[in-house]
């Protein structure tokens, strides 16, 4: 799910140079293999990691805080690839420096599953697939609007693939397991170094292009400004005028505003992060904290299944132009999903708190799941250009600092507050904190309904809508 707050808000104007064309296809197919080799080899880990910590005797807070750390370090990197192809203006070079601190990461994760070293390895991780965001900006750059959204869908495709081959992947190792009498752990270091070799052969496939096509690095000009922050060009702006609110009415000021509508997002992110961390570990049959009892097959299946559920809904997502109301209807789904992941003891609808291992029906359950999985990745990404539509033409930093601070708070003190809860009370009132947080985050979208509206009709004419695509730094995936 981290790959799909992953800030690919791309626009098709103001961009000055093409990175793909007609004449050197070569760059553009090699970009999308790696993605695709990218997304596979995250995949892998996220569906794997709970198993594989538990047998090495590591407990949930070493795998909510590495959660943690892969989010933070995307965010670091992200922010550092971007100063670093300035400097170098080298596609391959970032594509290989990129793949080369993961395929490190991967490795010590492999290698050395120590507390300490599993925390490092996943930051180091996170910090080279933050480059994610530029490289898909790179692949999707075009003059032509029709080709722009054309190149998006592909990446789009590339990554939506990526997140449902790798659990197919795990399910055919782990039935092979099974029916072979090799232990679990022997299955799980299969798949661990199985991603850091899909790493490894996306660095090969990075040098193979770098000696076959190196024009790219000829054509590239940046969208960055000196500061490190993406130009108004990267980004359809919307509103460009200073907006104030008319005395006497309910429109909120724009710093007020923006302060709410960040919260939010915060909101949403931390409410979102309980149910990637908790999923697989209540899930499976390690550790026995449910009484489903899933083994990694049955898991890797349902992921597949996932995939496939999320890829439809975001790409038909696509079609609503109205990001105010996908936001709040993508909310509303994830209130719907934690209700249904919620133990009520009936009839006075109060929430079962002293009865341990206690668990909703399957059905209904999973049912929950789906629909928190949908809503997470659509309202941020609704989120994220909601607030480029709203104030990006603005000229204070203090709008995007902000915002981009809610979002990075978020993913770091989501997972630590659901181990949290999940350890010292029980998973019902985590998935109960979740859906607090769902319903406050929907009152304050509701509340500052009116004052979006207000702003998005007294501003410039609007242009086409952002378009955007999903790598998900930040899906979610781990």
């Amino acid at each position: 799910m981290e790959t799909f707050e992953s800030e690919n808000l791309l626009s098709d104007e103001k961009r000055s140079y093409q990175v793909v064309g007609q004449n050197t296809p070569n760059k553009y197919w090699i970009g999308l293999i790696i993605i695709l080799l990218s997304n596979i080899s995250l995949s892998i880990v996220s569906v794997s990691i709970w198993p594989y910590l538990h047998y090495n005797n590591l407990s949930i807070y070493v795998f909510a805080i590495s959660i943690s750390g892969f989010h933070t370090g995307a965010s670091i990197g992200r922010k550092f690839f971007s100063y670093y192809i300035e400097k170098t203006q080298s596609y391959w070079l970032l594509l290989f420096t990129s793949l080369a601190v993961t395929f490190i990461g991967d490795i010590l994760y492999a290698a050395i599953p120590d507390s300490t070293f599993v925390l490092i390895s996943r930051a180091i991780v996170g910090f080279g697939t933050g480059s994610q965001v530029i490289l898909q900006s790179l692949l999707t750059d075009s003059s032509d609007p029709i080709l722009l959204k054309t190149r998006i869908s592909k990446v789009s495709l590339a990554t939506s693939f990526g997140y449902i081959i790798g659990p197919a992947i795990i399910a055919i190792i782990s039935s092979i397991n099974l029916t072979t009498a090799l232990n679990i752990k022997d299955g799980l270091l299969v798949l661990v170094w199985l991603s850091a070799f899909l790493t490894f052969l996306a660095m090969v496939i990075a040098i193979i292009g770098k000696f076959t096509d190196n024009s790219i690095s000829r054509h590239y000009q940046s969208n960055l400004g000196t500061s490190g922050e993406i130009d108004e060009g990267s980004y359809q702006v919307y509103n460009k005028n200073i907006f104030r609110a008319p005395k006497a009415c309910c429109i909120i000021p724009p710093k007020v505003l923006v302060v709410i509508f960040g919260f939010t997002h915060f909101l949403i992110f931390n409410a979102g992060m309980v149910l990637e961390t908790l999923i697989i570990p209540f899930l499976t049959d390690v550790g026995g904290v449910s009484s489903y009892n899933w083994n990694l097959t049955k898991i890797s299946l349902f992921f597949m299944g996932l995939g496939v559920s999320c890829a439809i809904t975001l790409f038909v997502s696509k079609k609503i132009t109205d990001q105010s109301l996908l936001l709040i209807g993508s909310v509303m789904l994830m209130v719907v999903g934690y209700g249904f992941m919620i133990v009520w003891s009936l009839p006075d609808s109060k929430i079962v708190t002293n009865v341990e291992n206690l668990d909703p029906p399957l059905v209904r359950f999973l049912l929950g799941v789906v629909s928190v999985a949908i809503g997470f990745p659509l309202a941020v990404t609704s989120s994220i250009t909601l607030f480029f539509q709203l104030f990006s033409g603005q000229s204070s930093s203090f709008y995007s600092t902000f915002f981009q601070f809610a979002s990075n708070f978020g993913r770091l003190l989501g997972p630590v507050w659901a181990a949290l809860i999940f350890s010292y009370v029980n998973s019902n009132f985590t998935f109960l904190f979740a859906f607090i947080l769902c319903l406050v985050s929907l009152f304050f979208l509701i509340i500052t309904k009116k004052s979006i509206r207000y702003i998005n009709t007294t501003t410039s004419p609007k242009k086409n809508p952002i378009i955007s695509i999903n790598d998900e730094d930040d899906n979610n995936q781990f």
